[in-house]
């Protein structure tokens, strides 16, 4: 049994009119009934808005303004005023974040190779006064370990 299948056209309903005149023009009947469905399309409106329906016409078949979607592109009109006052604002924070971890970097750096070079002449002196290689190495590791764990703590700020 096939999903799709075509829907079978529909047809124009009739829609009896009642009055109590003794006589009417039909015509001017069916533009009076015509004409007060607009009045009442804000009743109608707030029914279907949370069915999620954003196009709105009178029964004249006149589009009517949707008020919700006039409110949603008021909105993103506002929004997109604003991005280029957000773009220069990003570009700053930006351009100064990455002069200050320059910064940081050029210090962590600076004072990484200091430290390494006290524990190079440390290693030097170490062994000018004859201390046994064994010992060296461990004071050496130890040292090292120190200055490496006091720059993890150092990089993590």
């Amino acid at each position: 049994m096939p999903r799709n299948r075509p829907r079978p056209p529909t047809q124009s309903k009739l829609i009896p009119i009642v009055t109590t005149a003794d006589t009417c023009d039909p015509v001017a009947l069916a533009e009076v009934y015509t004409a007060r469905w607009p009045q009442q399309e804000n009743i109608i409106r707030d029914f279907l808005i949370p069915l999620g329906i954003d196009t709105h016409h009178g029964y004249a078949k006149t589009q009517v303004e949707n008020s919700e979607v006039a409110t949603r592109r008021t909105t993103l009109e506002q929004r997109r005023d604003r991005l280029p006052r957000w773009i220069a604002s990003a570009r700053t924070r930006y351009q100064q974040a990455t002069r200050r971890a320059d910064r940081r970097y050029t210090q962590y750096k600076e004072e990484g190779d200091q430290r390494y070079h006290e524990l190079n002449t440390q290693h030097t002196r170490l062994h000018e006064q004859g201390e046994d290689r064994s010992v060296v190495h461990r004071i050496i590791r130890e040292r090292k370990r120190e200055i490496d764990a006091e720059r993890d703590i150092v990089k993590a700020q």
